[in-house]
């Protein structure tokens, strides 16, 4: 229900940005736009190259790691293709960075849900 109420407030022209921690992609299924999003641990709808950031497919790189049972190679210069999920000990995405200041400033109301604000840097 927070998923299609967070939809709901776009729909409305209400919503500025909507910040989650979650990687299930769930508030996307319930309709939010991509670019309200900033999906601050990544999501599983893409896939990247650690070593050279060359996009890669997602379909495959699932396809290699249930079927296979191997990790996913790019296809360019052999590093390891993962989704674009944010591990611990790495960065969040440069979107979340550029954003997350203008967004504070710019937003006439804050609604924190669904989150213990144990995660850091977010809970910051």
């Amino acid at each position: 229900i927070t998923h299609s109420f967070i939809a709901l407030l776009e729909k409305k022209g209400m919503l500025l940005r909507t910040y989650t921690q979650n990687i299930d992609m769930l508030d996307v299924i319930a309709g939010v736009s991509t670019d309200k999003m900033i999906e601050c641990h990544g999501h599983f709808r893409t896939a990247a190259c650690t070593k050279c950031s060359r996009s890669s497919s997602i379909i495959e790189c699932k396809r290699m790691i249930v079927e296979e049972k191997r990790a996913p190679t790019c296809g360019f210069c052999k590093g390891y293709v993962k989704p674009d999920i944010v591990f611990f000990g790495e960065d969040l995405p440069g979107r979340y960075h550029k954003l997350v200041k203008r967004d504070t400033k710019k937003a006439d109301l804050l609604i924190v849900m669904g989150t213990s604000l144990m995660v850091g840097p977010v809970n910051m």
